[in-house]
């Protein structure tokens, strides 16, 4: 036997809402689910983030100012930084404290280099981040300086150093600009090992005593 229930009118009502609850839902959840799958792809797919901003001094190549040697009678990369960093006090690109801080432990290393029979690319590598701490005004102006070893033998005179020998330190006239980067590193070793880079070692712990004066 089958039983029809028969269907009050408070019945009627509840079974006629039920469909439109449904579709009420699925308007909400459409919208939703569309948002969460655009969120979705754009966390994918979307564009990259933003690379972190570049430090003074770095660009391509690490550097966005490179010391060069090609003038006439042009010292070192070494000697140019040494003797430029003493040049720029008393002008507005001046090493700052914060500055000097982050340069003290590479001219340290490159004086530890310089006694030994270091390659030439340890050496190149601490150069180049003493240069990275620096800022590209400042590597501009020692690059506009054209510094040779009148410049270099001007500042000895000036901190009461007695010139002596040559070296990396010593800044003679176009050192090391037609050797290779071989022939530059067993040159500064036969350098370290005679002895002959006694004056220029002496600027250095000049230059290593203001950086530490400045912090």
């Amino acid at each position: 036997m089958i039983v029809v229930h028969p269907l009050t009118p408070a019945r009627l009502a509840a079974e006629s809402l039920k469909p439109t609850a449904r579709t009420g839902i699925l308007r909400l959840l459409l919208p939703l689910t569309a948002l969460l799958l655009s969120l979705g792809l754009a966390a994918c797919g979307g564009a990259p983030a933003a690379a972190p901003a570049a430090a003074a001094g770095t660009g391509a190549g690490g550097l966005a100012v490179t010391l060069t040697q090609d003038y006439p009678n042009a010292i070192g990369i070494r000697s140019q930084l040494l003797i430029g960093t003493f040049r720029l006090e008393g002008t507005a690109n001046a090493v700052t404290a914060q500055q000097a801080a982050q340069l003290t432990p590479p001219w340290q290393m490159l004086k530890a280099l310089s006694a030994g029979a270091a390659s030439q690319a340890e050496v190149d590598a601490v150069l180049g981040q003493i240069q990275r701490a620096m800022t590209p005004d400042q590597l501009q102006a020692i690059q506009a300086m054209r510094l040779t070893g009148d410049d270099n033998r001007a500042l000895m005179e000036s901190l009461g150093v007695a010139l002596s020998g040559t070296g990396p330190g010593a800044g003679q006239p176009g050192q090391g600009a037609n050797l290779s980067s071989s022939e530059r590193a067993t040159r500064q070793a036969g350098e370290a090992a005679s002895g002959n880079q006694g004056s220029g070692e002496i600027v250095l712990d000049k230059l290593i005593e203001l950086l530490k004066s400045r912090q």
